[in-house]
């Protein structure tokens, strides 16, 4: 059988203590008459069977910077959580949230709030008050609308609303100029509003996959920090035409689409080490793609290549795509024009290899060569210094 709160807290110094964990102890309730701990930082509950927290509890920990709920059985957050005025750190993961009281929004000092894995229907209106906050995490529960307070979120620069139901991404979120990181995978996301991405140039990650999006802005390109871009799962049919202006790319996810074609012009993504095509209906890959030499992962599985990907025979002295597309496409269903072509690429590989062979040795040869001309250079002045020293 579970333990009570107030057993576990009467072990304690409730003077001194400034960390309590009572994670993983089987508690089913903070019970109303738990013992005042006014000095106590931090609170870690973490994977017990809590309910509900009484309000009267939270008058007696008024001190709290950091509070960990996660993995719990509540269902809401008390109306008093407004008095934990230097709460910093507020971890809700796991639980049966549905709403988040308005109240949260008077503590002013959290910068991190999680709360991953509920059933929240939504954040509050006026989250914008939460000026200090750096982290927000919501991702896995049914929020629909992203409010305008958002824009007020200056300090922002993580949020993760991934797997919502959200339908439009809030213009608002222009303000949040300080973000880094942003998830709105699986939603139902259709645009993405050009004013409202223009002011993020600092974002370096973007994950939009698992929407309905068909096509990007050209604000976009403003993005100059971009290096991780997540696309996968939308409705693009063609490549926007913004894509290849983002020349930080390092990581470009298109896979499961309805893309026919790539252009030329994604050539002009240099830095690009991670590009995944996989699951469209491309019939070609154009040669430009040869001067792309820091890719290494190219992920073109599963769609119909139907000329052989002549214009990967482009690619002789890019060895990394080489070995690559070889690597992808030997784990396809092999039809008459896969096999010839994988024929004819696995040549051009093993001939490479043997290009790569000859010209290490080569270089070891000459680095050897130089090492023993030094020394023997080395052997005549010794043997220089030494007569000058007999004639003395």
């Amino acid at each position: 059988m579970g333990q009570k709160f107030s057993t576990e807290i009467k072990e304690a110094d409730q003077k001194r203590i400034r960390t309590l964990d009572l994670s993983n102890r089987g508690l089913l309730a903070i019970d109303a008459n738990a013992p005042e701990c006014s000095h106590l930082l931090e609170l870690y509950l973490t994977n017990n069977k809590i309910s509900s927290i009484p309000s009267i509890v939270i008058r007696g920990y008024k001190a709290l910077r950091i509070v960990d709920l996660s993995h719990n059985s509540l269902k809401e957050l008390t109306n008093s959580i407004s008095q934990l005025k230097d709460l910093k750190y507020l971890n809700c993961i796991g639980n049966n949230i549905e709403r988040l009281p308005d109240e949260i929004c008077e503590c002013t000092g959290l910068t991190e709030l999680n709360i991953d894995d509920n059933e929240l229907i939504g954040l509050p209106d006026e989250i914008g008050k939460l000026t200090s906050l750096k982290k927000l995490h919501a991702h896995s529960n049914i929020v629909q609308v992203i409010p305008d307070s958002i824009g007020l979120l200056t300090n922002l620069s993580e949020i993760d609303l991934g797997n919502n139901k959200i339908v439009k991404l809030n213009d608002k979120i222009s303000g949040c100029s300080n973000l880094r990181f942003m998830d709105f995978s699986d939603n139902l996301i259709e645009d993405l509003p050009g004013n409202g991405i223009s002011t993020l140039s600092k974002v370096v990650t973007l994950d939009l996959s698992g929407n309905r999006l068909t096509d990007l802005p050209q604000e976009l390109s403003l993005l100059t920090d971009l290096i991780e871009l997540r696309l996968c799962n939308n409705k693009f049919t063609f490549f926007p035409p913004v894509l290849t202006t983002l020349q930080s790319l390092i990581v470009l996810d298109l896979s499961s689409n309805q893309l026919k074609d790539v252009p030329m012009q994604i050539a002009a993504l240099i830095s690009l080490k991670s590009l995944s095509l996989a699951s469209n209906s491309i019939q070609n890959i154009p040669k430009e793609m040869s001067v792309m030499t820091h890719l290494e992962q190219l992920n073109l599985q599963e769609n119909p290549l139907v000329s052989a990907l002549q214009a990967v025979f482009q690619f002789n002295e890019n060895a990394k795509i080489i070995e690559a597309v070889f690597m992808v496409l030997s784990f396809a269903n092999p039809s008459p024009g896969y096999v010839e072509f994988l024929e004819n690429l696995e040549k051009i590989r093993e001939n490479y290899k043997i290009k790569m062979k000859e010209k290490e040795e080569n270089e070891r040869m000459l680095f050897e060569q130089t090492a023993d001309d030094e020394d023997d250079g080395y052997d005549e002045d010794d043997d220089g210094d030494g007569d000058d020293g007999d004639d003395d």
